[in-house]
């Protein structure tokens, strides 16, 4: 039971009642058979507070799901880690929630390393809609997908429980997936920062139903990261000639311009400025983020997804496979560019050097 006051009279009887029950949930996660830890409300804390006592024990749990939950204030006696935990974590509350401010589920949230979240449209209670489901059922997988090793051996995505070494909670999996709904996903606190997520969103819904593979990653900007966080994570043939490379463009006509090309190569001012006008410019980084509703290097090639309308200029030389950043710094696409053609209208032209 969490006390608002310090000078109330229950403060040593919860601390105690606090205390008791983690040594209590400890004692059962040390026999082994458990993968993860769920907690709604008051629960979420004292699940916090489980993770806190079993990354002390070297005995992490290999994710946790926080419904409802708050980092302020704090149950008495409860201290967190100085650093983030290192416990992959995904954190919904309702934004009607009449009883927790959203703004303390945030504070709990960073008390973990890259921390997943999700706000869903109700009040103080346990999500049920199957699109909120749905949030929790992809997280899951995330966290059961292989990740190659450093010796080339795959593993799940989290720390196995004592006892335990299967992919988690199969059976959670294949009871969530009885709940259809369009697939939704959870966001990394950094990725709903201005400008946020609405391109991103607009792109994954024009290739509702297309063949094309995504992939989250550390954030980058720049088309060399790109190569590196993209071959990190499994995908194959990964170069730089692959990228596509996308540059906002002003012409002399007050038109926006999209350049597509290959990002080994460089834009030919002189050719562009044939085609568009001889005033056609680079767009600024604030202009870039007015059109295209991403950050400068998170620009995808497909000007259908910006809120502001801009004409597609692609070169002939684009290759049969293209990977770009779409819309966000942290997230991937690969498809062929048959698929791309069949989504973005396009002008083909030689613009390179």
């Amino acid at each position: 039971m969490v006390q608002l006051r310090a000078s109330s009279p229950w403060r040593k009887i919860c601390c105690k009642d606090q205390h008791l029950s983690q040594l209590a949930l400890t004692k059962e996660w040390s026999k082994g058979g458990y993968d993860a830890i769920l907690g709604f409300s008051q629960g979420a804390i004292l699940a916090a507070a489980l993770c806190t006592r079993l990354l002390e024990k070297g005995q992490p749990p290999r994710f946790a799901i926080f419904l409802s939950g708050f980092g302020k204030p704090k149950p008495a006696g409860f201290t967190f880690p100085e650093s983030p935990m290192p416990i992959p974590s995904l954190h919904m509350w309702g934004d009607a929630d009449e009883h927790i401010p959203s703004w303390t589920s945030k504070v709990l949230a960073e008390r973990f390393d890259n921390p997943q979240v999700h706000a869903h449209a109700g009040h103080h209670i346990v999500p049920q809609k199957a699109a909120d489901v749905n949030i929790i059922l992809s997280f899951i997988e995330m966290i059961g997908q292989p990740k190659a090793t450093s010796n080339g051996i795959t593993k799940t995505g989290g720390p196995a429980s004592p006892g335990y070494p299967g992919i988690p909670c199969d059976e959670l999996v294949v009871a969530l997936r009885r709940y259809s709904a369009p697939r939704q996903t959870a966001y990394a606190m950094e990725e709903l920062e201005h400008p946020g997520t609405g391109t991103y969103e607009r792109l994954v819904a024009l290739l509702l139903g297309k063949d094309y593979a995504s992939m989250s990653h550390g954030a980058c900007r720049t088309s060399e990261d790109a190569v590196r966080v993209r071959l990190a994570g499994g995908w194959q043939d990964v170069t730089l000639h692959s990228g596509a490379k996308a540059m906002l463009l002003r012409t002399p006509t007050a038109q926006w311009l999209l350049a597509v090309l290959p990002a080994d190569v460089k834009l030919s001012w002189k050719k562009l400025r044939a085609m568009h006008g001889k005033g056609t410019r680079i767009a600024t980084e604030e202009e870039v983020v007015e059109v295209t509703g991403c950050l400068p290097g998170a620009v995808p090639p497909m000007a259908a997804a910006f809120p502001r309308q801009a004409a597609v200029v692609a070169d002939v030389t684009l290759p049969e496979v293209i990977n770009f950043n779409c819309g966000l710094r942290t997230r991937s696409i690969q498809m062929k560019r048959q698929c791309y053609e069949s989504v973005q209208p396009a002008t083909f032209a030689d613009i390179i050097e």
